[in-house]
């Protein structure tokens, strides 16, 4: 079975040397952190859920808050033309948002199972999106909707 989504990205990112990386993600920190002259990693703290290996709550939101980033990258739960990027914990949705709020540009990792979905829980429009890296096209109308918003669609194989 392939590595998640983010964890493929990771390992292309840590190719990438003089790196700093802000996560809450175990997984990501640990595959950034393999060659470690390579980037600077930070290991936000918090909450810890064991299921996906993640942090959350305020004090993960509190240390996020002293970083400034050139680029937030983030997953989702959910897209879609109306609402935009969501997902189904509302604790991930706040981080999300925190982590938006620090970066300048924004990069969603998306696959093709969550497009003209929903979740509960919004975690930014669709014109707060600079990148979208998804595994396939999405379908027709939200596809000309992503490109309408200027967003860089990037299919992924």
């Amino acid at each position: 079975m392939p590595a998640p989504q983010p964890y493929i990205f990771a390992e292309k990112l840590a190719a990438i040397h003089g790196l700093t990386v802000v996560t809450n993600s175990t997984q990501i920190a640990k595959t950034m952190s393999l060659d470690p002259s390579s980037s600077r990693v930070f290991l936000l703290g918090g909450e810890f859920h064991g299921d996906n290996r993640q942090t959350v709550g305020s004090m993960a939101i509190t240390q996020l808050q002293s970083f400034r980033a050139h680029h937030a990258i983030l997953t989702a739960g959910a897209l879609d033309t109306r609402t935009g990027v969501m997902d189904f914990s509302i604790e991930e949705a706040q981080l999300a948002r925190a982590m938006i709020a620090q970066a300048e540009h924004l990069t969603i990792l998306i696959d093709s199972s969550k497009f003209n979905k929903i979740a509960s829980f919004e975690v930014c429009s669709l014109s707060r999106i600079t990148n979208l890296v998804c595994d396939i096209a999405p379908p027709e109308e939200l596809y000309a909707t992503l490109l309408k918003a200027k967003i860089n669609v990037i299919i992924a194989s």
